[in-house]
């Protein structure tokens, strides 16, 4: 029964994620689709995690939907190196939502949210452009969401996916060592990581400087 629930909720992720690929390609007029197999497999895999940790419930929905978004969100920033406003502004909205519902703490959702956008904003005065103003935005509604300790862990995630693609980039297909690449997809890989399994993480961490 259990495996069958599973693949009803993977079959559910896959096909709403398709839909908004299609979606996302319509709406940026692309000339033809964009491979979207990876995140529509990430998303069936998401909504399964979503619904085993948080069961069937109105929190589980908002989860879910904070998920389809970060998903938009990462595609269309690696498409245009761009994140729309109005996709900053619908996450805040279901973020605020979410911390509701969990009842967090005004000083916990504040020190979330400037943890890792104050860093963000301050190498982007010492070398500009260092980051995009998107980028910085995602991070600041992501840390009333996760908290300080787990922002911080999302931001140390995408800095090491990130940097391994930019190697990648770097040494195969022969860019110049000022090329910029989308950074929110890295992003939301560290977000979704750290909203999933930071908690495991930083008590795994601690306990191995401990020993």
């Amino acid at each position: 029964m259990r495996f069958l629930i599973d693949f009803i909720l993977f079959i559910v992720g896959y096909g709403v994620m398709n839909w908004l690929n299609q979606y996302i390609d319509s709406l940026l007029k692309l000339d033809k689709k964009t491979n979207s197999f990876l995140y529509n497999i990430s998303s069936g895999y998401l909504t399964i995690l979503c619904f085993h940790k948080y069961d069937f419930s109105l929190t589980s929905i908002i989860i879910l939907l904070i998920i389809f978004l970060l998903l938009v969100i990462a595609k269309i920033d690696y498409l245009t190196m761009n994140i729309y406003l109005s996709t900053i502004i619908i996450l805040s909205l279901l973020v605020i939502c979410y911390c509701l519902l969990q009842k967090m703490s005004l000083i916990e959702m504040i020190m979330g949210a400037i943890s890792v956008a104050s860093i963000m904003l301050f190498f982007d005065i010492i070398i500009p452009s260092s980051f995009g103003f998107g980028d910085v935005e995602l991070m600041f509604i992501a840390g009333m969401m996760l908290g300080f300790q787990k922002n911080i862990l999302a931001m140390i995630i995408a800095i090491w996916t990130g940097g391994i693609y930019a190697l990648y980039v770097y040494l195969f297909q022969h860019c110049q060592k000022r090329t910029h690449i989308a950074f929110a997809p890295y992003l939301v890989i560290g977000i979704l990581i750290s909203l999933f399994y930071g908690q495991d993480i930083i008590y795994w961490y601690w306990t191995f400087l401990l020993l």
